[in-house]
């Protein structure tokens, strides 16, 4: 496995920092791009982990900040949710352009997890999605309608920030056509923050993966 650090800009041009965490002799392989939640990072427990165990297993992973996190540009605004929008865009057109993966997955946990399904919703170039603890907005709503790559959702029937009951929202309004699966953990906090449970949450997820997101 190899590391690189990756500085990029946003739409709007503020500055972003990126780590791609590749397989070895990395050549066409699917790289799945994540977004963290709120007060999180790219070097969270779970991200790290992640980006360690998927390139095990022949995906890339593409860890950033956004904006006003970690070692992104601090903007000094208040929580700025389409311009974070606009930094996960710059993310996966970056992923594109610099390392041409064979296809693009997108894994993204609480805020990020919306900002993932509104990302899907638009961009038909995703070949599979996995959401954690992530909250449902009615706003929402006519996105998640438009979203057609497999979906995975996962939650923790002891998030203590976000009921499950907004997973099972979630699920309900992804077309029946599109491939998806909804699985509570039990025990679960926001954050997966139990070893086994992360453990087995990241299971699932690069699971998800080998099953439907195309790789070289």
């Amino acid at each position: 496995m190899k590391t690189e650090r990756c500085p990029f800009e946003s739409v709007d041009g503020v500055k972003l920092v990126g780590i791609a965490d590749l397989p070895d002799n990395y050549k066409s392989k699917s790289i799945v791009v994540t977004a963290h939640g709120m007060d999180s990072s790219k070097n969270s427990d779970k991200w790290r982990e992640i980006g360690q165990r998927f390139p095990d297993a022949g995906f890339g992973v593409f860890r950033f900040d956004f904006r006003d996190c970690g070692e992104s540009g601090h903007t000094k605004k208040p929580y700025d949710f389409i311009g974070k929008r606009s930094d996960l865009v710059a993310a996966v057109n970056y992923v594109k352009k610099e390392f041409k993966p064979a296809a693009v997955g997108l894994m993204g946990s609480s805020a990020g997890g919306v900002l993932a399904l509104l990302h899907a919703a638009d961009d038909k170039g995703i070949g599979a999605l996995v959401t954690l603890a992530t909250p449902y907005h009615k706003d929402d709503e006519d996105a998640i309608k438009r979203i057609t790559c497999p979906t995975l959702i996962i939650h923790g029937d002891a998030d203590e920030s976000i009921s499950s009951e907004d997973a099972w929202r979630i699920y309900n309004r992804i077309p029946q056509t599109t491939p998806q699966h909804l699985e509570i953990i039990e025990g679960g906090d926001h954050r997966f923050s139990d070893p086994h449970l992360r453990d087995k949450v990241i299971g699932l997820s690069l699971n998800w993966f080998k099953k439907y997101l195309v790789n070289i």
